[in-house]
């Protein structure tokens, strides 16, 4: 089977022999926290030695970057490995997905031997409809981006609460990723909710806001006593020697400034990236989004983006294997103020193509 994701310049670079500038992968533009850059030897030194087998060490200099409990705490390969995981062990055969969502999600899931639903919202429909629409699923396990990839925007809301609210009534199981809450300062994260329900489990990455995909981080949030049943299902020297190096570094550091910086920059290319898109607006609608990546599709149905793109040494995100999405519908992470330009200007090349062919 070959999956369909972002982030695929190996592949390319075999192809074609050049690398891309990847729009692809949404990933923090600006890099690692200079702090890695500067102790990479020491980090390279750990290649040859076996990573942990002992999870506290991770659990502690997990928490020490992030603020969690360390008790709550599943380190993983990857958010991924999590979400694997999740669908091999969580019991219950019936799984709603809030879509668009990550789509391993489903394949996971289905895995596991789950029977899925999928449950269509992109929160600009009536919230109460939506919501009469999405119980009448009866869920064992529901499943929810917060915010949703790719949509980047969270939920309203008061859908929020009242999925919550359900779940809590059912006594159903609620998974919920999170692997971009910390471009929104953590706003509307769940894992405040961890101690008070035992069926809650929030997925969380470190390679994305970390820029460290490479070295595949990630970690599951739940009660303590989901990790510790938890962890013995989860495969040996899962998280390997060089990220455990990362990650000791990053837990002894102050990461205040990356923070600042990151939030700052990201704000400015988001502001810059949406005032120039509207004159683009007739032709390629842009879906609002508090993250690092934007969702949009392209209103005249015959046109292939991702071709012209692609031609011109960018790699773009096609969303048509998203369940309830089509090959209209495109995903663009935010990079570089000269990168996103770059982008724009292409962007402009092909808008201008169609509307003198129309």
């Amino acid at each position: 089977m070959s999956r369909v994701h972002g982030g695929r310049l190996f592949e390319e670079r075999e192809k074609q022999g050049s690398l891309f500038l990847d729009f692809s992968a949404s990933i923090n533009p600006w890099g690692p926290p200079p702090v890695l850059r500067k102790n990479w030897s020491k980090m390279w030194q750990w290649v040859s030695t076996y990573p942990p087998l002992d999870i506290e060490l991770f659990q502690n200099w997990i928490a020490q970057i992030y603020g969690f409990s360390g008790e709550t705490i599943l380190p993983c390969n990857g958010a991924t490995q999590g979400i694997y995981l999740l669908g091999r062990i969580l019991e219950g055969k019936r799984v709603t997905i809030i879509e668009p969502c990550f789509t391993e999600y489903s394949l996971a899931f289905r895995l596991g031997g789950k029977k899925i639903e999928h449950f269509f919202y992109l929160g600009d429909e009536e919230t109460e409809e939506s919501l009469k629409l999405l119980f009448t699923t009866h869920p064992d396990i529901l499943i929810m981006g917060n915010p949703t990839n790719p949509l980047g925007n969270p939920y309203p809301e008061g859908f929020l609460k009242a999925v919550w609210e359900y779940v809590l009534e059912k006594g159903i199981f609620l998974v919920v990723d999170e692997v971009f809450q910390e471009f929104m300062n953590e706003e509307t994260s769940f894992s405040g909710k961890i101690a008070d329900y035992r069926r809650l489990f929030v997925v969380r990455s470190l390679t994305k806001y970390f820029s460290i995909p490479g070295l595949r981080g990630g970690f599951l949030l739940t009660h303590p006593s989901n990790v510790y049943s938890l962890k013995e299902h989860i495969e040996p020297w899962s998280v390997n020697a060089v990220l455990a190096s990362a990650l000791k570094i990053l837990s002894e550091s102050d990461l205040s400034a990356f923070r600042e910086t990151t939030i700052k920059n990201l704000k400015k290319e988001k502001e810059y990236l949406e005032e120039h898109w509207k004159a683009f607006s007739d032709v390629v609608l842009l879906y609002p989004s508090r993250v690092n990546f934007y969702m949009f599709r392209v209103l005249d149905s015959k046109a292939d983006l991702y071709s012209f793109f692609y031609q011109r040494g960018m790699l773009i995100r096609s969303l048509s294997d998203f369940w309830g999405l089509d090959r209209n519908f495109y995903r663009i992470s935010l990079r570089t103020h000269s990168e996103n330009r770059r982008f724009l200007g292409a962007l402009e090349e092909f808008v201008d193509g169609l509307r003198n062919s129309w």
